[in-house]
């Protein structure tokens, strides 16, 4: 059988795993010779991967049995390999009092270290390595607030991590809140006869009528996709959040899957967000 292309969820949970396993059998062999086992850090650049181990760790803590651990996911649980793969990292670090943490930023510098770049220093020596890894400490952790927890639409909207229909239905309501303070898709929303759209505008988008009749309370698609228009100030935020949605896929691929939902500009813009992330 052809084998299945690898997403990036899954190389860099199976990275992890590695690393895991690589600290276990460390630990095994540090132990055998009575030196100290150090605390195990996993710090990882991927914010879909950082919020599911950190759920993991939580849930493995409180129950080391796999069909409870696999419960406590209900809706929003991961793909069978997955669920497996997060078992299995947070068996072999939670019990020496594992924590996971996130290296976020435009510049990653550990980007050196699993892209095979040309190296200006070691590791331990990269200054922007060691900040890095120092903010990631001191960031507040996730594992002790109702962040993770299955009321996932109360989560902020800056943090795009779980693949349910709450993430995009709430950057739509974003969206369509923030179409009325756009000159112009607000003339279309509220016209008048200060503010006409023009023949552009009209031949490209169409109203959506809101449940009260008016169009003032709708929103503006795109004529031919029917995907909801994005305000152009708004292009940069919401082609982020979508690339972090769909976990940092190609940009011709989030662009084709996502037209017909939202209408956040040409395809340069979401190689643009490819580019900052």
């Amino acid at each position: 059988a052809a084998k299945l292309p690898w997403s990036i969820v899954r190389k860099e949970l199976t990275s992890c795993l590695e690393v895991a396993c690589l600290y276990s059998e460390t630990t095994r062999a540090m132990a055998s010779v009575k030196l100290s086992v150090p605390t195990p850090e996993l710090y990882t650049d991927n914010e879909a991967n950082y919020h599911r181990l950190v759920k993991a760790f939580k849930l493995f803590s409180q129950s080391k049995e796999y069909d409870v651990f696999r419960s406590g996911w209900k809706s929003s649980a991961p793909a069978a390999w997955e669920l497996r793969t997060l078992f299995k990292i947070s068996q072999l670090l939670v019990p020496r009092g594992g924590k996971v943490f996130h290296l976020p930023g435009k510049r990653n510098p550990s980007d050196y270290y699993s892209r095979g770049l040309t190296l200006k220093c070691l590791p331990q020596d990269d200054p922007l390595l060691i900040e890095a890894v120092s903010c990631a400490r001191g960031r507040p952790s996730c594992v002790d607030d109702n962040k993770l927890s299955d009321d996932l639409p109360a989560l902020p909207l800056s943090v795009v991590v779980d693949d349910d229909s709450d993430t995009i239905k709430a950057l739509k309501d974003y969206v369509c809140l923030k179409q009325k303070d756009d000159p112009e898709l607000r003339s279309l929303l509220c016209p008048s006869p200060n503010s006409k759209p023009d023949s552009r505008t009209l031949r490209k988008y169409s109203v959506v009528i809101g449940p009260s009749g008016r169009s003032n309370d709708g929103y503006v698609i795109n004529s031919v996709t029917r995907g909801l228009v994005v305000p152009r100030e708004l292009r940069r935020e919401v082609c982020d959040r979508l690339h972090l949605y769909f976990i940092h896929l190609g940009a011709y691929k989030i662009y084709r899957s996502i037209k017909s939902d939202f209408d956040a500009g040409p395809l340069s813009e979401y190689l643009k967000a490819q580019k900052r992330c």
